[in-house]
């Protein structure tokens, strides 16, 4: 049960780590295109 508990949350972990890595690529695109780099911090 600890074996499949500790791969649970490296799972989390990862899929946490993976969505704030996209939202910051998106908010670096977006600022990139519409040429905005002060509001990158309040879009997500």
């Amino acid at each position: 049960m600890i074996f499949i508990e500790l791969n649970i949350k490296e799972l989390w972990y990862l899929i946490i780590e993976n969505t704030f890595i996209f939202k910051y690529l998106i908010t670096n695109n977006y600022c990139l295109i519409k040429k905005v780099k002060t509001s990158c911090g309040i879009l997500y």
